[in-house]
Formats: structure tokens, C-alpha cells, sequence
């Protein structure tokens, strides 16, 4: 941001998300070669392992499904957008409140809402994304 430069602001977010993509991938496959392992880490009550155990393939895809969103996070609070991300955070969690409301209230289980917390996730990303742009324009004007 400050040396002004838009390319090189272009080729620090294209690297860092590649990075972060590659590393969520890495840590996706350690949860899927070692869960009973990290379950073990947490808790020896059988109940808490079986129940982990059903909502695990939700917790092997989260850091893949989050990269995005924490990446767009550091980039945002980098660029000082904090209006940008707040707006983001409120649509993604009235989506959140509506999916659950309309969706699911009724029968909500662990499972669903695990899974509403990853379209969050997901929606915060799409949302910062569309907002990318202005990190650009930051660049260009200061």
C-alpha cells in the first residue's frame, strides 16, 4: 500500500493466496490422515470422539472453505477497510440468520450448523472479494 504500486500490491496478494490456498490443502489432508490423532489431543470421552468423528469431513474442508475469507481479512485490515469488512461481516451473517430461520430452525442438529458457519465463511469471502477492487483504488489515490 504505501509504496503506491499497484502491481506489485497485485502480486503480494496473488502470492500470499497462493500460499494460503497451498497450506489449507496441506492442513485439510493432515486432518483427513489424522483425525483419530488430533480428536485423541482433545478429549477421551467416547461420546465427544464419536460426535467429533460425525463432523469431521465438515472440519477437514473448513480450512479450505476459510482460506478466503481470513485472506481477504489480512488484506482489508492491511488496507485499513475496516467499513468494507464490517459491511461484508453484517450480510454474511444476515444470510447466516435467514439460511437458519427459514431453512432449519426446526431441525437444527450440530451438522447444520456447522455447515451454516461455512457458508458464512464462504459468503464473507465472495462478499470481500467483490470489494477488492477498492484496495486497488487505495493504491492508485493516496
Amino acid at each position: 500500500m504505501g509504496s503506491k504500486n499497484k502491481s506489485n500490491i497485485f502480486k503480494s496478494i496473488k502470492t500470499t493466496t497462493e500460499f494460503a490456498l497451498l497450506f489449507s490443502i496441506i492442513i485439510g489432508i493432515i486432518y483427513y490422515f489424522f483425525s483419530n490423532n488430533i480428536i485423541g489431543l482433545f478429549t477421551d470421552i467416547p461420546i465427544l470422539k464419536s460426535l467429533t468423528t460425525e463432523l469431521w469431513s465438515l472440519v477437514i474442508i473448513t480450512p479450505f472453505v476459510s482460506m478466503l475469507a481470513f485472506q481477504l481479512d489480512g488484506i482489508f485490515i492491511g488496507a485499513t477497510l475496516a467499513k468494507e469488512m464490517r459491511n461484508c461481516i453484517i450480510f454474511s451473517s444476515f444470510t447466516f440468520y435467514l439460511i437458519i430461520e427459514l431453512f432449519i430452525s426446526d431441525n437444527l442438529n450440530l451438522k447444520d450448523l456447522y455447515s451454516c458457519f461455512l457458508l458464512f465463511l464462504i459468503l464473507r469471502g465472495v462478499f470481500l472479494t467483490f470489494y477488492l477492487k477498492r484496495v486497488f483504488n487505495l493504491v492508485l489515490i493516496k
